[in-house]
C-alpha cells in the first residue's frame, strides 16, 4: 500500500494514471476487503479524485465508485 501512496502522487501523469488503473482492478477484485487499508490509502485516493489531469481523476473516481457500489 505504501507503493500506491507514493505513485498516486507522482509528478508524471502517466505514472498516476497507471497507478489508479491498477488500483481500479484491485478494488474491483477485492471489493470490501480493502477496508483494513483505507486509513493509509484514502487520503491519496481522495486527492486523486481532484487531480488536474481529467483522466487520472476519472480513473480514481471509477475505483471509488466500484468500492462504494459493491455490497
Amino acid at each position: 500500500m505504501k507503493l500506491f501512496v507514493k505513485l498516486g502522487i507522482d509528478v508524471d501523469r502517466r505514472v498516476r494514471y497507471a497507478t489508479h488503473s491498477c488500483h481500479n482492478i484491485v478494488v474491483t477484485i477485492i471489493k470490501k476487503r480493502i477496508a483494513p487499508f483505507l486509513k493509509e490509502i484514502l487520503p491519496v485516493w481522495i486527492i486523486s479524485l481532484f487531480d488536474q489531469s481529467k483522466d487520472v481523476a476519472k480513473m480514481a473516481n471509477d475505483a471509488f465508485q466500484v468500492n462504494l457500489c459493491n455490497n
